[in-house]
């Protein structure tokens, strides 16, 4: 059995390895495509310091690919891809011409601040062989345009990935604040406001996603006080600790909906980009509707109302995941192992 797996970032990476790690464990022969983002932001080294630590000689090729037509090369009968990456589309439409299968981590999924992924992510689903969505939502949206039989609500493997981490031990540095925004609109507003508000509180500051190069070249050259550490990249399991270490989350990222809540850690949800998605457990995000303002700090009292708001939903278990974390709407961590017997049983010319 021959599969291939794309990564495009670190947005994609913690649901596709756990994924790629069941197969490679049930003696799959695979091959890795790290491609977008990855190569743009140097994390591919990242990628291949787990391959070198971790699984090396269980992968038979590793491709950085520029190119969409360079997966011509792949020996692959399947292409598995996650989510709504832009860099990961043309891939498939290059796969698909090939005569490669296509099976679709995550489509489905809704988000209403966000519409070129909605798009992005839809168009993938159109080329697709096979759906594994991770929410019920998800596929009675998928159910409505394809054939049901090819539509497997397995949960999603980015819990899978947290369930393999064993060892959750706060910190001395644990009184932190975490902030991610990645691009939108008014996004740097956004961000000089909460950092005012936070200006006698230690805050670690992740860098955003790529997807609008300006918003992140005035991010990368933002002013910021001493209290201020910028973070660049992260390996996955590093980004866990941070999250699970951290006071309070803010920001617009999607591990808000994920990651976030099955940890327990509270969070401050700003900005519209993912306005619409679907949590994982009801209204445990703290959402600030922001307004427009006319300068910097003037939000100041509500920002700070809002993260104590957030701060009293705080309810992470002693041993990383919540403890009713089975309940998510996500699944219960065996997205891996779902998707490796469905592919497995209904796919043997495999």
């Amino acid at each position: 059995m021959r599969v291939a797996f794309l990564t495009e970032s670190r947005a994609d990476w913690g649901g596709i390895k756990p994924v790629m790690l069941e197969f490679i464990a049930n003696h799959a022969e695979i091959e890795l495509w790290i491609v977008g983002e990855h190569l743009e932001r140097g994390t591919a080294e990242d990628v291949l310091y787990e391959i070198r630590e971790n699984f090396r000689d269980s992968i038979s090729k590793v491709k950085f690919a520029t190119k969409p037509e360079e997966i011509s090369e792949s020996k692959a009968k399947w292409l598995f891809v996650l989510g709504d990456r832009k860099n990961v589309f043309p891939f498939v439409i290059s796969a698909w011409e090939k005569g490669i299968k296509i099976a679709h981590i995550s489509g489905g999924d809704f988000q209403r601040g966000r519409l070129v992924d909605e798009k992005i992510r839809n168009c993938i689903s159109e080329f697709a062989d096979i759906h594994f969505p991770s929410l019920e939502e998800s596929a009675k949206r998928l159910a409505k345009r394809f054939d049901k039989s090819t539509i497997y609500n397995v949960g999603s493997p980015f819990i899978s990935d947290i369930l393999k981490k064993t060892v959750w031990v706060f910190r001395e540095d644990s009184r932190f604040f975490l902030i991610q925004i990645h691009p939108e609109d008014r996004a740097i507003l956004y961000l000089k406001d909460i950092l005012h508000a936070l200006r006698n509180e230690k805050v670690k500051l992740m860098m955003p996603n790529c997807d609008r190069k300006l918003y992140r070249e005035e991010f990368v050259n933002l002013q910021t006080g001493e209290n201020v550490e910028k973070i660049e990249n992260l390996e996955r399991t590093d980004f866990l600790d941070l999250l699970w270490d951290c006071e309070c989350f803010i920001g617009n990222s999607s591990s808000m909906f994920l990651e976030a809540q099955y940890l327990g850690v509270p969070c401050l949800h700003v900005g519209e980009r993912n306005l619409g998605r679907q949590e994982a457990f009801p209204v445990h995000n703290v959402h600030f509707e922001y307004q427009e303002r006319s300068q910097v700090g003037n939000s100041e009292y509500e920002i700070l109302q809002k993260i104590i708001k957030a701060k009293n939903k705080d309810c992470r278990g002693s041993s990383g995941l919540r403890d009713d974390y089975k309940n998510g709407a996500h699944g219960d961590g065996s997205a891996n192992k779902k998707i490796w017997r469905i592919i497995n049983e209904n796919c043997p010319d495999l």
